[in-house]
């Protein structure tokens, strides 16, 4: 598994996390908990996460596949940092390439007409 979430009461989660511990060795699957994340879905739950070494997302900052789910603030400056400006860049260079294209088939069509 690499992506993967499971919601439900931590006592539940607490559950699935033994049986994923014991379980999963068996099956090739060693659960990393700093690749692991618990988010409580009540942005003001300050409590910490009941799994040692499972680090705690903000709920405001949830992702799920690389689609955040958060807040508007967090979205928005997701899908400009990670989207606009990838997607510019590369605009960018196709600009460029076609520039230099035209210029360079201008050059070419001046050398035939002479």
């Amino acid at each position: 598994m690499d992506d993967g979430g499971i919601v439900g009461s931590p006592e539940l989660l607490l559950k699935v996390w033994e049986i994923l511990k014991k379980g999963g060795v068996p099956l090739g699957l060693e659960l990393n908990s700093k690749k692991c994340e618990w988010s409580w879905l009540n942005p003001d739950c300050n409590l910490v996460c009941p799994i040692d070494g499972v680090p705690i997302t903000p709920t405001s900052e949830i992702q799920i596949l690389g689609v955040p789910l958060g807040s508007q603030e967090f979205t928005e400056s997701f899908v400009k940092r990670d989207l606009l400006d990838v997607a510019e860049g590369e605009m960018s260079k196709l600009i460029d390439f076609f520039f230099f294209f035209s210029k360079k088939k201008d050059l070419m069509r001046k050398k035939v007409t002479k």
